[in-house]
């Protein structure tokens, strides 16, 4: 075998547990068509998108345009983040003190 396969093929490896993690929450924006969508000839109202979960990672947000209107999708480690609904409850509260800071510096 090439010296290049066997030296990496027999190097010690560390376990996944063994790794740093370096992140703990992923954030991601998906931009959707702006035009109403059908499926089986029904109108698709929303579309909730689920992002990946990596090793050492509680929490992923993305956030989902179609037609105009922004859907977000949450998932979490139950095991990091045992309380997602406590979470997720809050998004309107957090929403509206956004938009109210937003008309507040447009003043």
């Amino acid at each position: 075998m090439p010296a290049l396969f066997t030296s990496t093929s027999t190097r010690p490896h560390r376990s996944s547990a063994a790794r740093t993690t370096v992140h703990n929450v992923i954030i991601s924006n998906v931009a959707g068509l702006q035009a109403q969508l059908y499926f089986l000839g029904c109108e698709v109202e929303a579309m909730y998108p689920l992002g990946p979960l990596f090793h050492g990672c509680g929490l992923n947000v993305t956030a989902m345009s179609l037609n105009g209107k922004l859907n977000v999708g949450v998932i979490c480690c139950p095991a990091l983040l045992p309380d997602l609904w406590r979470l997720v409850d809050d998004f309107d509260v957090a929403l509206e003190e956004l938009l109210e800071c937003a008309v507040a510096t447009r003043s």
